[in-house]
């Protein structure tokens, strides 16, 4: 499982575990936006990535956080939990520059959706703004699940762009090996 803050590359980094293990990618935000920016019913929510988890006998690699929704679900089968743990400047950095290119160039994601310009900017409820005001609490509420599961998965901590490189790469080695 990739957990993070919008902007960290939890959906990058899934990616690329995915293809050095050669496992499919289970992406939530896929899942739970609906067309129309509509979300999914909680309940639905679950037992949609319940089954998706449970469909990918040989393993999967999930990339999301939904704390309320849907992580202590994610966790309870998760081997390891990769915590992408950038600055806030970092972060923010390739969260504005996402979200513009995405509303500029008017990129389809996730069930037909787009980000509109003004929405994507200016909106309270834009990704760019629920990021600023959830970085302080995000990990708290990330910490509480993974502290509920028991120490069960394994927990990898990427601090930095180089790090999460570092990790990568040993991922290849290893699958090559």
């Amino acid at each position: 499982m990739v957990v993070g803050p919008s902007g960290s590359g939890k959906s990058k980094t899934a990616v690329e575990i995915g293809d050095r293990l050669r496992l499919p990618v289970i992406e939530l935000d896929a899942i739970y936006y609906l067309p129309n920016r509509a979300e999914m019913p909680r309940g639905e929510f679950r037992s949609t990535v319940m089954k998706r988890l449970a469909d990918a006998r040989d393993g999967w690699v999930c990339d999301g956080n939904y704390t309320a929704k849907v992580m202590d679900v994610v966790v309870q089968r998760a081997d390891t939990i990769v915590w992408l743990r950038l600055p806030f400047r970092t972060v923010f950095m390739r969260l504005v520059r996402r979200t513009i290119r995405r509303a500029v160039r008017r990129e389809v994601h996730w069930n037909g959706n787009r980000e509109p310009v003004w929405w994507t900017l200016c909106s309270p409820n834009s990704v760019v703004w629920y990021t600023v005001r959830a970085w302080r609490s995000s990990p708290r509420r990330i910490q509480q699940v993974i502290a509920e599961s028991n120490g069960r998965p394994r927990i990898i901590v990427l601090r930095s762009g180089e790090e999460v490189g570092r990790f990568l790469d040993g991922l290849l080695l290893r699958a090559q090996g």
